[in-house]
């Protein structure tokens, strides 16, 4: 953790079959609680349909500002590239 000032709270769900239980406002509180978290000056997400749970558990606000989004495909690699199988694919 580098303590930065900006954090993204994402990809988190309840499996349909736990739905109803309280664990989306138990899972928001405790994210929302964690030392690493407080300390950023900016803790952000996106939802489709829960905004209210966060917003009541988490003390998240809508904002009501335009966000403009760019995504890219990225390819990471892992260690360094095979050169020979590097040059195979080259020519083909």
């Amino acid at each position: 953790m580098d303590y930065a000032s900006f954090g993204w709270l994402g990809d988190v769900y309840v499996l349909e079959e736990y739905r109803g239980r309280g664990l989306g406002k138990w899972l928001v509180q405790v994210a929302v609680n964690l030392e690493e978290i407080k300390e950023c000056q900016r803790l952000m997400l996106m939802t489709k349909d829960t905004e209210g749970l966060y917003r009541r558990y988490g003390g998240f606000e809508l904002l009501k500002k335009k966000v403009l989004e760019r995504y890219q495909d990225i390819q990471i690699l892992y260690g360094e590239p095979d050169k020979d199988n590097t040059e195979d694919k080259a020519s083909t």
